[in-house]
């Protein structure tokens, strides 16, 4: 919209500040989009009362601050032009804005298929409460699903078990994946991974998941068993030698601490990794009896905000150690960024408010569907209750499940919810982990029990990004 020196804005209703000690933050109560804005930028913002036009603003600060007035009206209209164009500011002499109508997708996007219920492991947080002695996902059960998945627009498909590398038709089940165009992504803990079984699934995948729950014995073998650390880098190292470069370290914060974090990420930087991901606690399966405390919403921001923070620490170190011809090979490999490795926390709100992609909710039930080994399928890979199942593969069609997953659990959309629905800061946690709703609170809807904690984590980011 261009901007005259006529003009007189209002803040919009839409939109509130946070202040800082270095600037301002402005964000969208209806959307996922904010801005940053310099201590300058937050000094002129604060100008902006309704009554005040354009013009006398411009003026005021020629006056105040003795800027010329040319280069101050041209630098004014600019930003004014942006922050309404944003639906930061909206004419005072006319109706306020209208709120931004969220958008209500119901496709599928990603299906988690447990190919497997036996497992080599016996890990005491497992939400599929894997063993030795369960059946595997008939293979064209498997395959119908896949199919079915990928005409009703999934772009995801998430291999699980179990442990699917104790099948021997496992790539049979993969290649079905990606021949139906969907990004296939296998979840392991890797102990099973020979040289020849390696370069054997690795052309169907996009993404390798391995399961590591520290970055030595003593802090991996409490969940994954004694002397499993050095088959599982065995493993990884053995992905980085063949050249497959899409591998993800999954760690459940189980057995580590805080402490441990910073080495965690040395180890994923040695392994060369592409991804470490932060897995959450679910209270299900093996892991519903397990002390409530490990469940708790402040533990789960506290260990983000450490994961991040080692994070950046890692990359200053790296940066420092290296020369600057590593530091440029390193920037292009990594976009500008080093280590060469991302990290992500499952239900971190900083994910939502950094790519400012607002979360409508977890998507349980609507974007995801998860199917058992037995062929039943559930909401999410979180929630294999019986209770709560869907359908089963054997005796219908995905597409009829989904549809009727989509009519029972859309109502969880966070615009929807009575306790969330009028609040500033609902589309950057969706709601939170529904499983864990479900599990602390025998519920899928209303209010998290971590919502206090999301609160305050999404606030402290906006308190970082500013100052």
């Amino acid at each position: 919209m261009p901007v005259s020196g006529e003009n007189v804005f209002r803040f919009s209703g839409r939109a509130r500040k946070i202040e800082g000690l270095k600037g301002v933050a402005i964000y969208r109560v209806d959307t996922a989009h904010w801005m940053k804005l310099n201590p300058s930028g937050g000094l002129i913002l604060g100008l902006v009362d309704g009554r005040r036009s354009v013009e006398g603003i411009v003026q005021e600060l020629r006056q105040r601050h003795g800027f010329a007035e040319d280069i101050v009206r041209e630098w004014i209209t600019g930003f004014f032009s942006t922050l309404v164009d944003k639906g930061y500011l909206e004419d005072a002499a006319g109706p306020p804005l209208p709120a931004v109508e969220p958008a209500e997708d119901r496709r599928l996007d990603v299906l988690y298929l447990h190919v497997t219920g036996r497992c080599n492991f016996a890990c005491p947080y497992c939400y599929a409460s894997a063993s030795r002695q369960a059946p595997d996902l008939d293979l064209e059960v498997s395959k119908r699903a896949i199919a079915q998945a990928a005409e009703l627009g999934a772009k995801k498909l998430a291999i699980s078990g179990g442990e699917p590398l104790l099948r021997d038709d496992l790539e049979d089940i993969l290649r079905a994946g990606k021949e139906a165009g969907l990004m296939t992504q296998l979840l392991t803990n890797g102990t099973l991974l020979t040289r020849e079984r390696a370069l054997s699934v690795t052309p169907h995948l996009d993404m390798l998941q391995v399961s590591i729950d520290g970055w030595n014995e003593e802090t991996n073998s409490p969940t994954r068993g004694k002397g499993t650390f050095e088959q599982i880098k065995k493993a990884m190292l053995l992905l980085r030698d063949i050249g497959y470069d899409r591998v993800t370290a999954a760690v459940t914060p189980f057995a580590i601490g805080e402490e441990d974090i910073q080495k965690f990420l040395r180890l994923a930087l040695e392994l060369e990794v592409k991804m470490v991901r932060f897995n959450k606690l679910i209270p299900a399966g093996r892991a519903k009896d397990l002390e409530p405390e490990r469940f708790s919403g402040e533990r789960d921001m506290r260990l983000a905000d450490t994961v991040y923070t080692s994070y950046v620490r890692l990359q200053q170190e790296q940066k420092a150690d290296s020369s600057p011809t590593d530091q440029t090979a390193a920037a292009q490999a990594t976009g500008g960024t080093q280590p060469a490795f991302g990290v992500k926390v499952a239900g971190d709100p900083a994910n939502e408010v950094m790519s400012m992609t607002p979360k409508a909710f977890c998507g349980v039930g609507v974007s995801t569907l998860s199917v058992a080994c037995d062929g039943t399928v559930y909401p999410c890979a979180a929630l294999h209750r019986p209770e709560l199942a869907l359908g089963r593969l054997m005796e219908e069609s995905l597409a009829d499940i989904h549809a009727r997953s989509v009519e029972r659990h859309c109502r969880l959309a966070i615009d929807r919810e009575e306790e969330c629905r009028n609040c500033d800061l609902r589309h950057y946690c969706g709601g939170g982990c529904r499983a864990v709703n479900y599990a602390l609170d025998g519920r899928l809807d209303g209010k998290s029990p971590h919502c206090e904690a999301l609160k305050r984590r999404i606030m402290d980011i906006f308190q970082r990004v500013i100052n």
